[in-house]
């Protein structure tokens, strides 16, 4: 068998020989659909979306990590999710500086005393309070808890397409972009 072709638990099974070789699932997606059919167009693909200037430097790097494992997924399929899981991971600091910046705590005081962060929900309704998340936003910022929740506690894998990838991308630049305003 071709060791490029080699799959383990249904995804390419990296070696030595191949981890630079492109992924055959991104060689499929790049086939069937309409953007990214060069390596060129691809990077360009995830580089789109980009935060404003007024975004903390913060975000900007984390976003970049974001962006770069998804721009990999040329070799290795799989990383495109991570990237967007990344992005997921993204709201929750970013509410979090938002609310610092504002001033809103961030920390809460467990009934034994102990002080914590904050949980993400109680953040994103602060700045819903003070009218910086929109109440029509409410239902796009619970849908992201529930996909960060589900991704930091998988009950099984999820494989992402690198299209539903980039959206997600997209929408964390459009979110973040409108929370620093």
């Amino acid at each position: 068998m071709n060791p490029q072709q080699d799959t383990h638990f249904e995804i390419k099974k990296l070696g030595v020989f191949n981890w630079q070789v492109p992924d055959t699932t991104t060689v499929g997606w790049r086939t069937m659909a309409g953007a990214a059919k060069t390596e060129e167009d691809w990077v360009k693909f995830f580089l789109a979306p980009t935060l404003d200037s007024h975004v903390p430097v913060q975000l900007a790097k984390l976003l970049e990590v974001a962006r770069g494992a998804m721009i990999y997924s040329w070799y290795f399929y799989p990383l495109a999710t991570l990237g967007a899981e990344q992005c997921f991971r993204l709201y929750d600091t970013g509410t979090r500086i938002r609310c610092g910046q504002l001033g809103i705590s961030t920390k809460t005081v467990t009934k034994k005393g102990v002080e914590m962060d904050a949980p993400f929900s109680a953040n994103v309704k602060s700045l819903m309070k003070k009218g910086i998340i929109q109440e029509t936003d409410q239902y796009r910022w619970d849908a992201i808890r529930e996909l960060r929740n589900s991704s930091s506690h998988p009950e099984r894998q999820t494989i992402l397409a690198p299209d539903d990838a980039q959206t997600i991308l997209c929408v964390v630049v459009e979110l973040l972009n409108d929370l620093f305003r």
